[in-house]
């Protein structure tokens, strides 16, 4: 490999090694929006379990089976 093959060589490893540095920071970009959003669904899970919790409540009061 003559000198000029070799620079060309070298420039295209530095071109994949920014490449996979980028890609490595958009994966760690999307992993916290995953970790994000699964925490985002988890708290309207509760928020949803409760307000059903309180539905039922209310319709076992209007059914008469607690006193109010």
């Amino acid at each position: 490999m003559n000198t000029q093959d070799e620079e060309k060589a070298r420039e295209s490893l530095r071109f994949i090694e920014r490449d996979i540095t980028r890609i490595d920071e958009r994966i760690a970009l999307e992993e916290d929006r995953a970790r994000r959003a699964q925490s985002a669904v988890q708290q309207l899970t509760l928020v949803r379990d409760a307000l059903l919790k309180e539905a039922q409540v209310i319709l076992d009061r209007l059914d008469g089976r607690t006193s109010p």
